[in-house]
This record gives C-alpha cells, structure tokens and sequence, in this order.
C-alpha cells in the first residue's frame, strides 16, 4: 500500500472537507439584496448564486453530502495511517490528531472566513457546487424528499417560508439604523417613510385654537385684513365658527380677484374649493394616499362625534418624513422662545411632537397632541393659576390660563 499517496489524499480530503464548510456558512450568510443587485446588473457568478439559493434544500444537500463523505473517508484513512506509523495506540493518536485537525482545518478556519468574506467564499464556490447539482441531481432529489417528508410530520410546511427575499418593516429599520452612519438625512427620511402607517392625523394635525381661518360673516374690512395677514397659502373661509367651514381658498385665487377689481364677498365664496374631512385616527400612509388620489392637499380633521379638532396638510405629512423644510414649517416653532437662562417660552397650543423634535425631548406623544392637552390630563384639571409640575425631569411652570385652555408655559430643560 502506498502510504504516501494516502497522505496526499488524506491532505485533498481535508481541503474538500473545509471547502463544503465554508460553502454552508457563506452561502447562508451572503447578502440576498447585494447578490441579487449583482445579478440583475449581468454577473453570472452572481446568477449562480441566486440559484443555488432558490432551491436551499438541494444546496444543502450536496454540501452535507459531500462533507460527510469527505469526513467518513478522513477518518478512515487517518486510521490507516495511525496504525501504519503509530501500531496499537495509533487508533488514539489517530483520534486525537483527528479532531484537533477538523476543528481547527475544517470547522473553525473555512467557517470564520466565510463568516467575515460571505459574498467572496459564495462566488468561489458557486460553480463548484452547480457542477456537483448536476451531478448528484437524482440522489439529491431522493434525499430532499425523504427530509421534506420527515419536516412534514413535525408540522413544517412550507419550506420557502423562512427563506422569504423580502425584507420585513422591522427589519428594514434595522439596515436603515446601521446605514445611518453614512448618511443621516436620507437614513431619517427612509425611517420616517416607515413610520407613516403608525402615526395618525391628529398626531401631526394643526389643533383646532391654532387654525388661523377667514370668518366671512365679519365686515369686509376684517376679512380683508384676515387675508393679508395670513401665514399660510390656503385658508378655510367660514360662517362664524370653523365648524361651519364654507370651503378652502387659495390665496392666488384673491389676488387675480384684486387683480381685476373683483373681490367681493359673492366672488370669494365662487371661487371656494370644496372641504374634505379627515377622521383623526387616520394613518398618514393612508392619508397622503388619499391626497394623491383626490387631489387635494389640505382637509379638516373631525372627532368620532364629527367635531372638527385640527387642520392637515400635505406638508404635515412631508415634515414627518424629511422634517421643518419651509418658512411655512418654521412658523409653528414660533411657538417656542428661548431664554437666556436656559429656559423656554412655550404656547399652549404647540403640537408636542413639533415640541420633542424640536428640542430633542421625549415628551410622551401616544395621548394628547398639544401642550395644553399634555399638562391638563397629567394634572387631571384645568389649572386655576400658576402650578409647576415635572414630566420627564423637565420643570414647567404654567404662567398664563386662558378660555380654560393653558395658554402659555416657562419650562427648565434637565
């Protein structure tokens, strides 16, 4: 018997060994979106790949099937040779030899750099184990069948299921936080795609007190000064109260009326575009849908009751995803006056997620959306005059009380 020649395959079988290891871990643990990207782009390495991920059962196969054989042949030569150089107690030696070389040449070693190098480890061994598909084709079928059939009567069905190449919400929040690195702003506006389908309309709404509308049942003179004096470009023009909205109007719409000396009141109300109602526990993904599809950008938000209780718009929903990007935007942070002392004037009627964003807080936002609502269900009352209380170890002092409605708070930031 040559020895030597056994030597030499005892070495090949060890390397073949360390070649189906490495190919499990890398192949399993290789980025699906980059190799598809590869793919699509005209890599036929990368082609392969995306094959042998198709079916993982048969890919498992023939790497399980190779590597054991690869191994049961290792074992039996090593013990060949054992006995050649060692006799008796070479069965022993044989054993320990054995493990140290499969741990540390065939597990350890090809696993860690597939582990660290999956997408290098998955192109080098991809024709490699096509080729083999090919081969074992029957044998494998034959396998993967029998392990379906044993999988099915623990209850497992459908073998696809945890191989699914969509990426869950979750998950996708997961890759955006680690690619935040690399570029915050595109980073917190993907994540805040994200987050529309959990924040309603009267989490980002306008309240109600805020709503700065055109009452048309007051002298021209003050509906005229309403309209210049405005902050937005479309106002809801009203008959005494916003609960009887008359429609929207678009300040372009009065300025072409000036224009041709034609502003009046029964011009104003023709020109009126007509009111949608947004309930407020509608998702903002719904929302900006429905902007889209009815074209229009700008609605009243009503209660369970129907009451109005805020206005939306579209730019709502455009801050939620890339934050305050207009002068329009802005405006609600008048809301907030620093101090020179650290501390900070704030109105009862900003919204108090504009309040957290803008202050890095984390004032509790799944309750009431304003400031006013904020301290009133923390205190259970209306106050009925100055108090201080804590919240999320910030101070607020109330200071002004008005209409039964906090008006005006001071707050000391931890």
């Amino acid at each position: 018997m040559d020895y030597n020649l056994l030597s030499i395959i005892f070495v090949m079988l060890v390397l073949l060994s360390a070649f189906f290891s490495a190919s499990e871990t890398g192949l399993m643990g290789v980025n699906r979106y980059k190799l598809k990207n590869a793919a699509n782009k005209g890599d036929k390495v990368a082609s392969r790949v995306v094959h042998l991920l198709k079916s993982p059962d048969r890919t498992l196969s023939v790497i399980l099937m190779g590597n054991t054989a690869a191994n049961l042949l290792l074992s039996s030569i090593a013990t060949v040779l054992a006995t050649k150089y060692f006799g008796a107690t070479g069965i022993l030696i044989c054993t320990a030899i054995l493990t140290l070389v499969v741990l540390i040449f065939v597990e350890i070693t090809p696993k860690t750099l597939a582990a660290l190098r999956p997408m290098w480890i998955s192109r080098w061994v991809a024709i490699p184990l096509c080729w083999l598909l090919r081969l074992l084709g029957p044998l494998v079928s034959l396998l993967s069948t029998v392990a379906k059939g044993v999988l099915y009567l623990f209850g497992v069905r459908d073998l696809d299921a945890g191989w699914s190449e969509s990426l869950g919400k979750e998950e996708l929040k997961g890759v955006l936080q680690q690619a935040r690195a690399g570029n915050k702003f595109v980073s917190d506006m993907m994540m805040g795609v994200l987050n529309l389908d959990e924040i309603h309309v009267d989490d980002v709404m306008l309240s109600r007190s805020a709503i700065a509308g055109v009452d048309i049942s007051k002298t021209w003179v003050e509906v005229v000064n309403a309209f210049a004096h405005a902050h937005r470009m479309r106002m809801i023009v009203h008959n005494g109260n916003i609960d009887k909205a008359l429609g929207i109007c678009h300040l372009t719409d009065v300025i072409q009326l000036q224009q041709k000396n034609q502003f009046n009141r029964d011009n104003l109300i023709k020109v009126l575009k007509p009111i949608h109602y947004v309930p407020e526990k509608t998702a903002l993904v719904m929302q900006l849908k429905n902007f889209q599809t009815q074209n229009y950008s700008l609605g009243l938000v009503v209660d369970e009751y129907g009451e109005v209780i805020g206005m939306v718009a579209l730019d709502d929903i455009i801050e939620e995803i890339v934050g305050e990007y207009t002068q329009q935007s802005l405006l609600r942070l008048e809301d907030l006056r620093p101090n020179n002392d650290g501390s900070y004037w704030i109105l009862g009627t900003m919204v108090v997620r504009d309040l957290n964003r803008a202050l890095g807080w984390h004032l509790p936002e799944d309750g009431p959306n304003t400031v006013n609502g904020l301290i009133t269900e923390t205190l259970e009352c209306i106050p009925d005059g100055q108090v201080c209380l804590m919240m999320d170890k910030i101070r607020i002092e109330v200071v002004r009380i008005r209409k039964n409605r906090v008006e005006l708070i001071k707050v000391w930031p931890k």
